[in-house]
């Protein structure tokens, strides 16, 4: 039961984080106020915090990467003109690719693949 418990525990962090982080991740326009994209980033940064407690090494990392995106966003949107739309786009899919890791990253420690 404890195992169990500290699995769901692990799962429900690993949740709140990438629900933080795609809720973040539209906040990340240029259309929205400074403001909202830094409450954003404050939440994604908590929770990765959590994340940065509970999860193993292979799950930090990818974690991590999904962090550095959003802040390489938000940066590259605090000085946005309309030359930056190329590099907010590759942004934006590095942001995907990420997010991606993650997830096959937890499922396998949450499924025993790791």
């Amino acid at each position: 039961q404890r195992a169990a418990r500290v699995e769901e525990a692990r799962r429900q962090v690993y949740t709140q984080f990438l629900m933080a982080f795609n809720e973040t991740l539209n906040l990340l326009k240029p259309s929205n106020p400074q403001s909202a994209r830094r409450s954003g980033l404050e939440k994604a940064n908590a929770l990765y915090s959590l994340v940065d407690l509970e999860g193993g090494e292979d799950v930090r990392a990818a974690a991590s990467a999904m962090r550095e995106a959003l802040l390489d966003v938000a940066e590259l949107l605090d000085d946005y003109h309309r030359d930056s739309a190329a590099a907010y786009d590759w942004e934006l899919e590095r942001c995907a690719a990420a997010r991606r890791v993650f997830l096959s990253t937890t499922h396998a420690v949450l499924h025993g693949g790791a």
